[in-house]
Parts: structure tokens; C-alpha cells; sequence
């Protein structure tokens, strides 16, 4: 194997760390939603009254969401990694990635769930 070759190995094991780390960020942040909710029900509980927002199931379904998503990214990005490695031991490299259209496409579901979401809580 020529150096190009192993660089370009060893790029392709880098962007999937990366893509890798986004979707443990990603399941982080679905976490997180879904503990809001959690904490928006004690407090409301604690105070014992009527509060303007209502939390509802909305920051649960959001936060588990974005923990199947960023799941998916992940299986995504291992498909796209073995892809790319193929196509490098084949010197054909061809650049179409799904993996980046799921994630603007997931991130853009997910930003219109938490604007209705936001709003919704005002």
C-alpha cells in the first residue's frame, strides 16, 4: 500500500470518528431534551400550580428523536465508512453521501420540533 493510499485510510477512519462523535453529541442532546421535560414536571408538581407552559409528551418524542437519530447517524456513518474504504482499495472514490443528507434533513425536523416546541411553551 503506497502513502497516498494510507492517508487516505487514515482520513477515512477520521471523518468517521467525527461522524462518530456527532451522533453520540446528537443522542446527548435527545437526552437532555427528554430531562427537561422531567424537570418542567417535578417543578410544576413542587409549586403545586397551574404553570404556563405545558410540557406534554412533545420533549419526550423530540429527545427520543434525536437519540434514534443520532443511532442511525451512526450505523450511517460505519456504511459510508466501509464504502469509502472499498472505493480507496479500488481507486475509485466517489463522493455521494447519503450521510450527509440525513443529517441536514434530521437536523432540520428536529430544529422545526423545537421552534413549535418553544413557542409553544410562551
Amino acid at each position: 500500500m503506497n502513502e497516498n493510499r494510507t492517508n487516505d485510510h487514515l482520513a477515512n477512519e477520521r471523518t468517521f470518528l467525527a461522524w462518530v462523535r456527532t451522533s453520540i453529541a446528537v443522542m446527548g442532546f435527545g437526552f437532555v431534551v427528554v430531562k427537561f421535560s422531567i424537570f418542567l414536571t417535578q417543578i410544576k408538581m413542587m409549586l403545586d400550580t397551574e404553570i404556563r407552559w405545558q410540557s406534554g409528551r412533545q420533549s419526550e418524542t423530540i429527545g427520543m428523536f434525536l437519540i434514534a437519530a443520532g443511532a442511525l447517524l451512526t450505523l450511517m456513518a460505519y456504511l459510508t465508512y466501509i464504502r469509502t474504504k472499498r472505493q480507496i482499495i479500488t481507486g475509485g472514490y466517489a463522493g455521494s453521501n447519503p450521510l450527509i443528507l440525513f443529517a441536514v434533513i434530521a437536523t432540520l425536523i428536529t430544529s422545526a420540533f423545537l421552534i413549535d416546541y418553544v413557542l409553544s411553551t410562551i
